[in-house]
């Protein structure tokens, strides 16, 4: 993308926050480095007690995931990462003036495809009004958000009350079993505009959310970052 090209693509999201629109994607690396919401190092304590390792250090973070399911049970998996990771409450602390930064511009929806309470904490912190989505009977109870409110989609479900998805393949069953929140992301993003943050390019939830809900608007704009 050359220079004029990329200007219009921001002048054209400053334009659609400055009048209400605009979604905004958060992906794994929104928490990094804050310790307690390293999800790649809870997958691999969790996996040292599989009985078969055989090439673990070779698979990324969907593939693991399948493993750990595998092995353990979604239930018992959910449960252990619930019991290790935060509140919104308790991550007031972890809050960075980033996280306030990215989360105050005036993006209409966040769609949050992480399994901790980041970006909530983060809208706590800085008085905020959220409307939470998680599943369809969220939309049912709140069909729109008030006047002042951001909303919050939880992709992957509420870790503490929902056994939330951890593979693309239980995200996509999760989409199925919730059409209104389905409809609801398909309907953001066919407005646009998009700013993904915190994804790798071959991150396969990234890829995910492409086939799912795309062909992506041309004012889509992705901050990524780069593997090693």
């Amino acid at each position: 993308m050359d220079s004029m090209e990329n200007s219009g693509h921001i002048d054209r999201l400053s334009e659609a926050l400055a009048s209400g629109r605009g979604i905004l994607v958060l992906g794994p690396a929104f928490s990094h480095g804050i310790e307690a919401l390293d999800i790649d190092a809870f997958i691999d304590r969790a996996g040292q007690d599989l009985a078969d390792r055989s090439g673990w250090e070779n698979l990324g973070t969907n593939d693991k995931l399948r493993l750990l399911i595998q092995g353990m049970g979604r239930g018992s998996l959910a449960q252990l990462l619930a019991n290790q990771t935060p509140t919104p409450k308790a991550l007031s602390s972890s809050v960075r003036d980033f996280h306030k930064a990215l989360l105050g511009l005036p993006f209409s929806s966040v769609i949050d495809t992480s399994f901790n309470d980041l970006a909530q904490a983060t809208l706590n912190e800085t008085g905020q009004r959220v409307r939470l989505i998680s599943k369809d009977q969220d939309i049912v109870t709140r069909p729109n958000d008030l006047p002042g409110e951001k909303t919050i989609i939880k992709l992957r479900g509420d870790l503490w009350t929902e056994d939330p998805a951890f593979s693309t393949e239980q995200l996509q069953k999760r989409m199925d079993l919730n059409p209104g929140v389905s409809s609801l992301v398909s309907r953001l993003v066919r407005q646009g505009p998009i700013f993904f943050y915190g994804f790798s390019i071959i991150d396969p939830v990234f890829e995910f959310f492409h086939r799912t809900f795309g062909p992506l608007p041309g004012t889509t704009i992705i901050g990524t970052c780069i593997d090693n």
